[in-house]
């Protein structure tokens, strides 16, 4: 799978306990074809960090594909 970063951004945090921090907006493409995003504090926003993010989204995201419910 072809990971490409397409922008990082440094935007105010939604997150509960985090209001009046930054976190870092990540919108990646895989594949070429289909474009997510992730945030991350932007105290921890390393490269790395950024990575393995976006790592962890992609595992959980491909446990779910395929899966079929009734509501």
């Amino acid at each position: 799978m072809e990971i490409e970063i397409i922008e990082a951004l440094d935007v105010p945090s939604a997150a509960m306990g985090r209001l009046g921090k930054l976190d870092k907006w990540v919108t990646y493409r895989v594949d070429g074809t289909r474009v997510y995003s992730i945030t991350v504090p932007q105290e921890e926003a390393t490269e790395e960090a950024i990575m393995r993010s976006i790592q962890e989204a992609e595992q959980v995201r491909g446990k779910l594909i395929g899966k079929k419910f009734t509501v």
